[in-house]
């Protein structure tokens, strides 16, 4: 008996629920892969950003510091610039603020509430396949 079984036959033989799981897997992948490559380039020279801007305001160089805030393109620019500048009102500043982290916020998780869904739903397709395949088995013994 020759009971030797490629990759090929395991994956045609998986259908329509195994093509599935594939699927999910690539994308769950590549999203991982770009929102680590977007933390990456967000928080990219963050430290020294920060090094000017305390310099700045240590100096009393607010629009300096509002300047360099606007040049950065990280998520902790706008936060800061929304310290730095608008109303003189605590509370409105407050408020600006805020808004300024809940949109960074927003940002970063853009994508993570799929990605928590497939881990979610996975097991259960694989539940569902496994299922299908013992059905299989037993329609062939008979």
């Amino acid at each position: 008996m020759n009971f030797h079984v490629s990759f090929k036959d395991i994956l045609l033989a998986g259908g329509a629920t195994l093509w599935l799981l594939i699927g999910l897997s690539v994308y769950s992948i590549a999203l991982m892969w770009q929102r680590w490559r977007f933390l990456r380039r967000s928080t990219a020279g963050l430290s020294q950003f920060l090094d000017q801007l305390r310099r700045f305001v240590s100096g009393g160089n607010l629009s300096e510091a509002a300047k360099l805030c606007q040049a950065h393109k990280g998520l902790a620019s706008p936060i800061l610039l929304a310290c730095l500048t608008g109303s003189p009102n605590r509370d409105e500043r407050k408020r600006a603020v805020e808004r300024a982290v809940n949109q960074a916020v927003t940002t970063l998780q853009k994508g993570t509430t799929l990605l928590g869904t497939i881990a979610t739903v996975a097991p259960f397709i694989g539940l569902f396949g496994t299922g299908i395949g013992v059905m299989r088995a037993f329609k062939d013994l008979a």
